[in-house]
């Protein structure tokens, strides 16, 4: 984390110009004279533009006098325009080596500059020549041996600075941030809390501090800091991207996404904002809004692997799994590791490449041997080769290392149903669904296997759950349809028929209204207004109900001239 910060200059107090550097000319020292009086006036009341086009005659009247030029560069520093400040404290430094104040002048613009090297070099000549430092410069200072990878020098100065019993709540907040950046969290958290304890308002300690706790694996307080820290008005990417991972964390993509734009809106080029919204979008289940995210993310962090892993993972997730592997091996470019190996095997799989994804799985086995993930993506994979016995032998070990994961139980079930071992499917299922109760599919399977093996009341109990669990699912109610003929209850099974019979048309018209909503999505990103408000009126009229086919078609009706339309639009998007 790198904290921001304001850099002040002390108001310039010159008394006079040293006589032996002034020019030949009387008149000429006398207008120089006259210009420094009347910049300084200017400076010390805050007419700073005033003060630096004076000190401009000034260097101009006087070029070989090293307090002109110290002058403008101080006016300058003050100003913002540290660049500028570094040619003219450079030069009076050249001219007055010994000047305390004008090299301590010339390590804070060079800190502003990002030139953090140099800035140490000028802060340390600066204190060995007597220069007394404040606790702002104490802290700049610091920030700039951080930067340039001093990391213990920063934190054993800004040690020292918090001694005594008042210490400044900045220099604990960037004493904390070089902590966490050395990764003593613990340390870190606790110096914040210091911080905040003197002084409650300061909106950087707070959002460090969610940072902090966000790196211990606590999102719910480090959410509740970071929304104080925006609530303080902290408009810094840091606080944005680290509030949209701590919601992310929490199962609140729809949270994050409202922070993060309204952070955009201030800072519309801040990569980090932008990749964590993308992040958001993804897991929100808006893969369509994410994928464009990604794209601007990765042409900003090209060498990023975590990035192209992410916008990898979005493209398999929208069914473009070639693309996905593309990113994927630019990932694996930065580093391989066993998630990266997990996530290529998926994208295989999805493409139909079973050979290559048991290539990736086993490679991720080898970096992480007793990872349940890919022991059981690898057990799916060989049942997709017909390799029984394979299979069998990953799903079990992955259930032996997580016995709560009901994935491994619910996939051995449907194995054993297939080979036809009943009993054991049976097994299996009442396991998974003990796990996982509101797995609709798993009830509706043990239904179908007790009903097989001739069980026939624990059949109806599952599909019954089934049913309860995923009411528009109309396999269920089939299968309850055939039992319940089997007992002779011709008048349940012809309910049980019809229900079914309902559900299948609207599941139909359900496909036709997101097939309608993906195309005309697909057409807004190619600038075809006109043609994506088909597809989605097909979508807004299969899926009445959906707020996302609403909100898409109002984007259409609103490109395509419809205002009024599409304020209905976006009106009908927000009712229950």
């Amino acid at each position: 984390m790198r904290f921001p910060y304001s850099t002040f200059v002390a108001p310039l107090l010159f008394a006079v110009m040293c006589c032996a550097q002034r020019t030949p000319s009387s008149t000429s020292a006398t207008n120089a004279d006259r210009l420094f009086r009347d910049a300084s006036a200017a400076y010390s009341t805050g007419r700073f533009a005033e003060a630096e086009a004076k000190f401009r005659q000034l260097v101009r009247a006087a070029p070989d006098v090293p307090v002109a030029h110290a002058a403008l560069g101080a006016v300058l520093l003050q100003r913002g325009n540290a660049s500028a400040a570094i040619v003219e404290l450079a030069t009076a430094h050249r001219m007055a080596p010994a000047d305390a104040d004008t090299t301590l002048k010339l390590a804070l613009a060079q800190q502003a500059t990002g030139q953090n090297v140099e800035a140490v070099t000028s802060f340390r000549e600066a204190v060995a020549g007597k220069a007394a430092l404040s606790a702002e410069q104490v802290r700049v200072f610091a920030i700039a041996l951080g930067d340039s990878g001093d990391l213990s020098g920063a934190q054993q100065m800004l040690e020292q600075g918090v001694q005594g019993e008042a210490p400044s709540p900045l220099l604990l907040d960037t004493l904390a941030t070089v902590q966490a950046q050395r990764g003593d969290f613990s340390a870190a958290e606790q110096r914040l809390e210091q911080a905040l304890t003197l002084e409650p308002g300061l909106a950087s300690a707070h959002a460090h501090l969610g940072s902090v706790l966000l790196a211990l694996h606590q999102p719910a307080p480090a959410a509740s800091e970071l929304t104080k820290a925006v609530d303080l008005g902290d408009r810094s990417p840091l606080a944005a991207s680290q509030l949209g991972r701590a919601l992310i964390t929490l199962n609140k993509p729809a949270d994050a996404v409202t922070a993060l734009e309204a952070n955009l809106k201030v800072n519309a080029t801040a990569t980090d904002v932008l990749y964590t919204l993308a992040l958001a979008k993804q897991a929100g289940g808006d893969t369509a809004g994410a994928l464009p995210l990604f794209q601007r993310a990765v042409a900003t962090m090209p060498n990023n692997a975590e990035v192209h892993t992410n916008y990898g993972l979005a493209l398999v997730q929208s069914g473009n799994a070639a693309a996905g592997l593309q990113q994927y091996r630019l990932a694996l470019a930065g580093g391989d590791s066993a998630l990266l190996r997990q996530n290529m095997g998926v994208a295989y799989l999805q493409g139909n490449d079973v050979d290559h994804a048991l290539e990736q799985f086993r490679a991720g086995l080898t970096l992480q041997p007793d990872d349940v993930q890919l022991h059981y993506n690898l057990g799916l994979a060989l049942k997709l080769k017909d390799d029984g016995a394979g299979a069998t032998a990953e799903l079990e070990h992955a259930a032996a290392l997580d016995p709560q994961l009901p994935d491994p139980p619910y996939t051995l079930g449907v194995l054993k149903m297939q080979q036809g071992d009943f009993a054991g499917a049976a097994a299996q299922l009442s396991r998974a669904v003990a796990l996982q109760p509101a797995n609709g599919e798993a009830w509706a399977l043990l239904g179908s296997v007790d009903r097989q093996a001739g069980n026939g009341e624990k059949a109806e109990d599952a599909l019954r759950h089934a049913i309860a669990a995923e009411p528009a699912a109309p396999g269920p109610h089939i299968t309850l349809a055939a039992l319940l003929a089997e007992r002779g209850d011709r008048e349940g099974a012809a309910a049980e028929r019809k229900i079914a019979a309902d559900l299948s048309r609207a599941a139909v018209s359900a496909q036709r209204g997101d097939f309608a909503l993906r195309s005309g999505r697909a057409l807004l990103q190619q600038g075809k207004a006109a043609e994506a408000l088909v597809q989605l009126q097909t979508a807004v009229s299969a899926m009445p109900q959906s707020p996302e086919a609403h909100r898409a078609l109002a984007e259409a009706l609103q490109q395509t001239g419809r205002s009024a339309e599409a304020a209905a639009e976006r009106k009908a998007a927000t009712l229950p």
